[in-house]
């Protein structure tokens, strides 16, 4: 009897414990889930920061490399007028003028290449929309169909991006 006594004392004791653990089992598996959440939220958060900084670094160099693009657009105009000048230079003018021109030319071309623009004069290549500018077509029994006849001005690309397309006449 007394062990079935002690028994009973041990069950009555044990039934409080039994809620007191259940409930602290269920406390320290709300605070997992909450931590688990927490830890997700955290590495999310430092996945976010990491793609911004990724973005802003492309971004920064794009925007160096890219950052002449006005001004360079600015300036092809004047080269466009410097070949003219150059094509239609009277015959007998002063060679002075003439290597003075040349000069001007040479240095625009080189200052424009040194910030990264290209000049390209696509004669006898294939027309493509994405770089050339069709102004008109027209016969040609030296070119292809569908290749470049004439250039009437010359493309510009600024570090592999256009700037400019070339203003051509295609072969029919």
């Amino acid at each position: 009897q007394t062990e079935k006594s002690n028994q009973s004392d041990s069950d009555d004791i044990s039934k409080p414990q039994k809620n007191e653990r259940i409930a602290l089992k269920k406390m320290v598996a709300d605070h997992k889930k909450e931590t688990d959440q927490m830890r997700e939220a955290m590495m999310r958060a430092r996945a976010d920061l990491e793609n911004a900084r990724r973005r802003f670094e492309r971004e920064q160099k794009e925007s160096q490399l890219y950052a002449a693009e006005k001004t360079l657009k600015a300036m092809i105009p004047v080269v466009d007028d410097l070949d003219l000048a150059l094509a239609n230079l009277p015959e007998g003018e002063d060679a002075k003028i003439t290597e003075g021109i040349k000069l001007v030319h040479r240095k625009f071309l080189q200052a424009l290449e040194s910030q990264g623009a290209k000049t390209f004069y696509p004669v006898g290549e294939a027309f493509d929309p994405s770089s050339h500018e069709a102004l008109m077509e027209m016969e040609s029994e030296e070119v292809e169909t569908g290749h470049i006849v004439q250039v009437f001005q010359r493309g510009w690309t600024l570090n592999s991006r256009l700037l400019r397309p070339a203003k051509v006449i295609i072969a029919k």
